[in-house]
């Protein structure tokens, strides 16, 4: 009940676990049927909340249709393309934090949470979505855009990107990510709100994608999609590669460096009448699973995304590579 204001640009701020946030939102002033898709923005150098939704999301299908949070960063521009910690917040962890408290207030449609990035801004998108790409549909960038790090977007497999009004940077994103074979970035030299709103209803969240690619950053990230996984160190460069095929109904896992894996599972994934094929690192098992309502419950519980479901939760051991 922090944030009351409906269908006008409000600026404020507020400060959640010690961190001080400078945001401006703006929400549909007719009362919502369901969730409502958000738009989560970090604003580039020099660039008010406020400016920034006022000179580009001023499209009347965006303001009546999706909830828009605009976040200053900070004044610490070098820790903008990092994700930080509670101590040293980057911009990562200012976006998920603001994340958290918008989800609180509002009834945000988890399917449809977008990030952001304006100009520089898409550094704190960046370290964002290479940390949890699996709670966002997609990933928009405007205007001069560029990667910190161009590794990170090995974990842009299920995340769609759309770039507007960028240069060169852009550009080097959308070859990357072409060459990782993704296929999923698009770059427009225009672009408007009422195009961005366009290719966002075309681009809800793939809640169960059946091919997983992800390289942990921080040790800290341990899940992604439908599996979750431990004895890593970051440091180490540790990788998962994985496939949900429901034709043979077969789970493959190619995992390096990381030794224990938890995978969710339920029957958008594969057929759980039947037995299971397991591979992981070329090791194959087959095992009949059970759907698990208590653990189903718990893990939304505890887990908090109301996007996707699983009744299925297997632990496995990771043969060494």
């Amino acid at each position: 009940e922090t944030l009351k204001k409906k269908g006008e640009i409000t600026e404020t701020k507020i400060q959640v676990n010690s961190i001080d946030l400078n945001i401006a939102y703006c929400v549909p002033k007719k009362p919502a049927k369901g969730a409502i898709p958000l738009l989560l923005i970090a604003c580039d150098v020099g660039e008010s909340p406020s400016a920034h939704l006022n000179s580009f999301w001023n499209e009347p299908a965006v303001r009546d249709g999706a909830i828009l949070v605009a976040l200053d960063i900070g004044k610490d521009s070098q820790s903008w393309s990092v994700f930080g910690s509670p101590t040293s917040p980057g911009g990562g962890l200012r976006l998920m934090t603001t994340l958290s408290q918008i989800q609180r207030e509002f009834p945000v449609d988890y399917n449809r949470r977008f990030l952001v990035g304006s100009g520089k801004g898409f550094g704190a998108v960046e370290a964002t979505a290479t940390s949890y790409p699996h709670f966002f549909a997609g990933v928009i960038g405007i205007g001069d855009v560029a990667v910190a790090d161009a590794s990170n977007l090995e974990n842009f497999r299920n995340l769609p990107t759309l770039l507007v009004k960028g240069g060169e940077g852009a550009k080097a994103i959308e070859t990357k990510v072409g060459e990782l074979g993704f296929a999923n970035c698009t770059v427009e030299a225009e672009g408007t709100a009422a195009r961005a709103w366009d290719w966002m209803t075309k681009n809800p969240r793939n809640a169960y994608p059946p091919h997983i690619s992800f390289v942990p950053k921080r040790d800290t990230t341990q899940a992604t999609h439908w599996i979750s996984l431990t004895g890593f160190q970051a440091s180490e460069g540790p990788r998962i590669e994985a496939k949900a095929d429901r034709a043979t109904n077969t789970v493959t896992v190619d995992a390096l460096k990381i030794s224990d894996l938890v995978i969710y599972l339920n029957d958008e994934l594969l057929d759980l009448e039947k037995p299971v094929k397991f591979v992981i690192n070329g090791t194959l098992h087959e095992r009949t699973l059970e759907r698990n309502v208590p653990d189903m419950i718990k893990n939304q519980y505890y887990g908090g995304d109301w996007g996707r479901v699983f009744s299925v939760k297997v632990e496995q051991d990771v043969p060494a590579k």
